[in-house]
């Protein structure tokens, strides 16, 4: 292995840890503030959201949202920094995991979390504003990043970055 590949691979692993942190802060801080009939203010983040949906019984949506926005994102980033980091539990799996992990990373995220956004602006119409705040910023962030690195390793040729 030479020098540049690990340079490549810890640069890597430092931006997934990035990416990873500006996810859960994207999941936490309020995503919308929701203004109805010009009297009450809402704030809503994207685990409060998810949260009331379930609580509501508005099952399905609300466990697309846990599994594609949320648990499956952190489990992608842990997994992609596991990979690059050539953790020995994960050595002999490395071709299943990265086939799963551009299986199902067409599945999560911005697509799933856009899909929520318009069910939710067109269940309010006319009678609430929506104001984009801080964590919409930072969940989109997270998920640039960690799909850029995703995609390029696909691109790259990630035989040659994780080893195996």
């Amino acid at each position: 292995m030479t020098p540049d590949s690990i340079w490549i691979r810890y640069s890597l692993v430092l931006l997934l840890w990035t990416a990873l942190a500006l996810l859960l802060a994207g999941i936490v801080m309020p995503m919308l503030n929701l203004e109805k009939f010009y009297v009450f203010d809402n704030e809503v983040s994207l685990l409060s959201g998810t949260w009331g949906l379930l609580s509501e019984g508005e099952w399905f949506l609300g466990l697309v949202l846990l599994l594609f926005s949320i648990l499956f994102p952190i489990a992608k980033n842990l997994l992609l920094i596991g990979l690059l980091l050539r953790l020995p539990w994960l050595h002999g799996r490395a071709d299943a995991l990265w086939h799963a992990l551009s299986v199902f990373g067409r599945w999560s995220m911005l697509d799933v979390f856009i899909v929520a956004v318009l069910v939710c602006s067109v269940k309010l119409g006319m009678l609430a504003r929506a104001e984009l705040l801080s964590g919409i910023y930072f969940f989109t962030a997270s998920v640039l990043i960690t799909n850029s690195i995703s995609t390029g390793l696909d691109f790259r040729g990630r035989r040659a970055i994780s080893g195996d």
